[in-house]
């Protein structure tokens, strides 16, 4: 039996109907926040359903202690993942101090605990990141990068995101119709 406030309950709940339980979850983090919540696992999978649900300030502080605990751990192959959902909470909070070198420690990361579908995710943190600091040149070298690692992975999610950050770079410069198709 799992009691409400189980890290496995909230992030099962958060994955199977994040729109229908949404508000239940988000409250059950809210309470949860204050302590951290707990060791590295269950911040992580707090973390994880905070993303899910859209609570991206909760999920950043979730996964931020779930990060520091892991490499206390000396968990890589597990930080590689948590670092890239950090880094995509960052953004959403436009947290740019966080989710640069989260991004970059998570890509660097995965190369080197071989988690390909990791090293593409950081990838396209990366390309979003360029897209909204106005780099259009690299978000797409970023984003083509991505790709080419998602699409024999069968990674649709990332292939998709790249898209977004592309259009995201096109918005930037003013380039309307490109974006448009990216976005299309």
């Amino acid at each position: 039996h799992l009691d409400d406030g189980d890290p496995r309950l909230l992030a099962m709940l958060a994955y199977v109907a994040p729109i229908e339980r949404g508000r239940t979850i988000i409250d059950r983090l809210s309470r949860l926040a204050s302590d951290g919540g707990g060791d590295a696992q269950a911040a992580g999978l707090l973390g994880t359903a905070a993303m899910v649900v859209g609570a991206f300030d909760l999920g950043a502080g979730f996964l931020g202690a779930a990060s520091a605990g892991l490499r206390a751990q000396g968990r890589l192959g597990h930080l590689a993942r948590l670092l890239t959902l950090q880094a995509w909470a960052a953004v959403y909070l436009a947290d740019w101090k966080v989710a640069m070198p989260a991004a970059e420690e998570a890509s660097q990361l995965a190369a080197e605990t071989r988690e390909p579908l990791w090293a593409a995710s950081a990838q396209v943190v990366k390309a979003m990141l360029a897209a909204l600091r106005g780099e259009p040149e690299a978000a797409n070298a970023q984003a083509a990068t991505a790709e080419q690692a998602a699409a024999p992975l069968g990674a649709k999610f990332l292939l998709a995101i790249a898209q977004l950050a592309r259009g995201q770079a096109a918005l930037g410069v003013g380039r309307h119709g490109d974006a448009y198709q990216h976005l299309r």
